[in-house]
């Protein structure tokens, strides 16, 4: 059911956990004296403009390194080449150390073999006939048409536009009716168990908001090493 149902379920479970993380922005949104309908669709409204606004500077960052892909390239191959032509000299002066003088220039004479009569012998057999060579055969496999490689693709990336779509209504209906929600849930559970379901919500939500914070400041972390190395690479030796 997980595997045949997993565009519901992965849409679904990405729209409760932004709806864990945006939950607090509306609760403070609410002390201005806004409804949490209200409060919901403005918390939601900034989210997308930031999500935006965060992809038009990806792909601004993405078409840029693109542009300089050749200088990342040529500025790996001369790294690597350093590297090697090191690793070379270093090789040279070990085997120089470790190996005596007097050993190092001399070469193991090459044995010489006598040469082979031309002549054969009156009652010596002839050669056996030498089998003929097997021929390799290799199988190749057949690449799948253009055709079937557009449809896949295209049907992959209207799922995730499918499923992207559904994304910003769940959370926001998640974000409005969140109290009613709550309530429904508590009310299938009676005396210690609902507080206890109660703290487990709560615990759910803090969690989504530490994975989410988390992968954040992870990423910043990420782009400033990335930055930093993208400095070391354009200075000089």
């Amino acid at each position: 059911m997980l595997y045949f149902g997993r565009a519901f379920c992965i849409t679904l479970v990405i729209s409760v956990i932004l709806a864990f993380l945006l939950d607090p922005f509306v609760m403070l949104v609410m002390n201005f004296r806004i409804p949490r309908g209200g409060a919901a669709f403005i918390v939601c409204s900034i989210a997308l403009l930031c999500l935006y606004l965060v992809g038009l500077a990806v792909f601004t960052q993405l078409a840029d390194f693109v542009e300089e892909m050749p200088y990342y390239s040529r500025r790996v191959n001369e790294l690597v080449d350093t590297v090697a032509d090191r690793m070379m000299r270093i090789e040279d002066e070990a085997y120089k150390l470790v190996v005596p003088k007097r050993f190092q220039d001399t070469q193991a004479p090459t044995e010489q073999q006598p040469p082979q009569s031309k002549r054969r012998r009156r009652n010596e057999p002839p050669p056996a006939p030498t089998p003929p060579a097997v021929q390799e055969v290799r199988i190749k496999q057949e690449h799948a048409s253009l055709l079937n490689s557009a449809y896949a693709y295209i049907t992959s990336l209207y799922k995730v536009l499918l499923m992207g779509s559904f994304v910003p209504f769940l959370v926001y209906f998640m974000l409005s009716w969140r109290d009613h929600l709550r309530k429904r849930f508590l009310s299938m559970f009676e005396g210690q168990e609902r507080a206890l379901a109660g703290r487990t919500w709560q615990s759910i939500a803090d969690m989504a908001r530490a994975y989410v914070v988390g992968n954040f400041i992870l990423g910043v972390i990420l782009a400033t090493a990335s930055a930093i190395c993208f400095w070391s690479w354009h200075l000089p030796y």
